[in-house]
């Protein structure tokens, strides 16, 4: 039992001894991992917007939030010359229809406008004959007072003229004369001039084409 109870004292001691040292160098390694740590240089921080580098890595700085590295060149404005206004032809044989009209009278038989100062008198009916004759000639005349007795009439609508009717024109033409005044007329179909001419009233009075050439006439 003696000998049972050195061995064992002597393995006890043995295996003391192996563990020592493992735990002087398990002791030994950190501490020489402190040393290295606190040898060793700390990383410079440089100052400014970019980050922290060590070991020499250049810091980056952030480029600025909404403004382009490219120049970009202004476009150049584009200079449009105006085009030179076409200026009417200019034709002696020819004249202008008037521009300006107004309205002075509309009854029954005669619609009367105002164009350049003067009265152009539509004829509103087929026929000039004696019941006719009354309500123009008092229309006609109490429009023609505001011009000046500037009168031109339009036989658009006239296919027949009688006797009364004739004598209508005469006595308009006469009043035009007395207050100063002038009275033409246009637009008459063939057998109405034919009647002008055979009753030879066409010489003293102004019988015209168009609108343009009756009141060019009586201005």
């Amino acid at each position: 039992m003696a000998k049972n109870t050195t061995r064992s004292k002597r393995a006890s001691t043995a295996a003391a001894r192996r563990r020592k040292p493992a735990t002087a160098r398990s002791s030994a390694r950190p501490a020489k991992a402190m040393k290295k740590r606190a040898a060793s240089p700390k990383p410079a921080l440089t100052k400014g917007r970019g980050t922290s580098s060590a070991k020499g890595t250049s810091a980056v700085r952030p480029k600025a939030a909404g403004k382009s590295t490219s120049k970009v060149k202004p476009r150049a404005a584009k200079t449009t010359t105006p085009k030179p206004a076409r200026r009417p032809s200019r034709n002696p044989g020819t004249l202008r229809a008037p521009s300006r009209k107004t309205t002075m009278l509309n009854s029954t038989h005669v619609e009367g406008t105002m164009v350049d100062g003067v009265l152009v008198a539509k004829l509103k009916c087929e026929k000039l004959g004696e019941y006719e004759a009354g309500i123009v000639q008092g229309d006609i005349s109490n429009a023609a007072k505001g011009t000046s007795w500037k009168v031109a009439l339009d036989f658009t609508d006239v296919q027949l003229i009688s006797s009364v009717g004739l004598g209508l024109i005469v006595t308009l033409n006469k009043a035009a004369k007395t207050n100063k005044g002038r009275m033409s007329m246009f637009n008459l179909n063939p057998n109405l001039l034919n009647l002008f001419k055979i009753t030879r009233l066409d010489s003293g009075l102004l019988i015209k084409t168009t609108a343009a050439e009756a009141i060019a006439a009586v201005k």
